[in-house]
């Protein structure tokens, strides 16, 4: 293989909401991204009920 990740994604690609950051980590079976939630909801997790 000539690249290091299966599928290269820019930098800023949007899927959804998400926009892509950087590459994480790549495996024989995929890759990884770090992405970050633009327009909408700030992204937390709501909280678990007491």
């Amino acid at each position: 293989m000539t690249e290091p990740y299966a599928v290269p994604v820019p930098r800023g690609y949007r899927v959804g909401d998400w926009e892509v950051r950087e590459p994480l980590a790549t495996g024989a079976f995929g890759s990884v991204y770090a992405a970050r939630r633009v327009g909408g909801p700030d992204g937390r997790l709501p909280a678990a009920p007491p």
